[in-house]
């Protein structure tokens, strides 16, 4: 009887035991199924706000899973979470591998000062210039000086002295193409005067003839001097204490030769008497050493020269030693200022 007693005592332990075991694993299943629904309502919010509809989708996927009740107590949590992500989610990895890919291109960018997009504009700069009769760089210089009311005749004669590929930072290019100057050009870097060479200097080129080109450097004396080429040649200069303004280092230094810049003088006497320059002659020299343009000029002062025009690029300081020499600032922007002579 006693045994019989203890045995019944035990079972209804049992039961209660199982009864709250029960309870509780129901219990956390509600709670469960509640988390769940929670985090799929927040998913659904977050992807109308974004637009989409996937958030619909998410709900009746959660909704429709009786597996967040007792009937699968097995699941992990895993299961109960892949459904609604990976329908959230449907359809937007492809954003976020884009998103990546910009992340990781900007910081590249960011880390070599933006030299790719640096080098890249310089060509399509050559590629829109033409559309627009003008170099994107230089500002449409000539347009704006035609704008205030100065007269470029045709036919005149220009020399650019740090020319360039003929077009990037170029004050010839709208001279040359357009008015039919005969011009002189002056580029010491070998690689960009390649470029320079193959858009004006071919054997069957229609320039030939009236426009001349040099892959040398203009200074006060004719010497052999150190060259320092940087990436699209943006800031190559023979100024070796020259602060550089994007890229610490040079890719390339070598040594040119630096002709005495009394050569231009020399050759706009000679141009002037040919009749090259016009019946009027009109002349325009511009100049963009990268820190040499104040030596190459003072140069060509000494020898008597004047030019209806003088384009320096822009160097606030030059312009009281411009005044000293007889001239004055007709127009100056962000990339140069250009010079006429003080006229009386």
């Amino acid at each position: 009887m006693l045994k019989r007693i203890m045995l019944e005592e035990k079972e209804e332990e049992a039961e209660d035991y199982t009864g709250r075991w029960i309870g509780t694993a129901a219990g956390m299943g509600i709670e469960l199924h509640r988390a769940v629904q929670a985090i799929a309502d927040t998913a659904s919010a977050m992807l109308r706000e974004a637009g989409g509809h996937e958030g619909r989708e998410v709900r009746s996927v959660v909704q429709s899973k009786e597996w967040v009740h007792m009937d699968h107590p097995r699941r992990s949590c895993f299961d109960l979470t892949a459904g609604p992500i990976s329908a959230g989610w449907k359809g937007r990895w492809k954003t976020a591998l884009l998103s990546l890919a910009f992340a990781i291109l900007f910081v590249w960018q960011w880390a070599t000062r933006y030299r790719f997009v640096r080098t890249g504009f310089v060509r399509f700069n050559n590629l829109i210039a033409p559309l627009l009769m003008s170099d994107v760089s230089e500002g449409q210089l000539f347009h704006r000086l035609e704008g205030m009311g100065m007269n470029l005749p045709a036919g005149g004669c220009v020399w650019d002295i740090g020319a360039n590929d003929g077009v990037w930072n170029s004050n010839s290019f709208y001279l040359i193409n357009y008015l039919n100057y005969t011009a002189t050009l002056f580029e010491p870097d070998a690689e960009v005067f390649l470029s320079l060479r193959k858009r004006y200097a071919a054997a069957s080129s229609a320039f030939r003839g009236r426009v001349e080109l040099f892959n040398c450097g203009l200074v006060e004396a004719t010497k052999l001097m150190e060259y320092r080429v940087f990436p699209a040649s943006l800031e190559s200069t023979l100024v070796k204490d020259k602060k550089r303004q994007f890229d610490p280092k040079p890719d390339f230094i070598y040594h040119i030769a630096a002709v005495d810049a009394r050569l231009v003088c020399e050759q706009q006497r000679e141009y002037v008497r040919q009749g090259r320059c016009g019946r009027q002659p009109f002349t325009v020299l511009s100049i963009d050493a990268e820190g040499y343009d104040r030596a190459i000029f003072g140069r060509v002062q000494q020898q008597g020269c004047t030019f209806d025009v003088v384009i320096i690029e822009a160097d606030r300081d030059i312009v009281e030693p411009m005044r000293g020499m007889g001239y004055k600032v007709l127009l100056r922007n962000a990339y140069n200022i250009v010079f006429t002579p003080i006229s009386g």
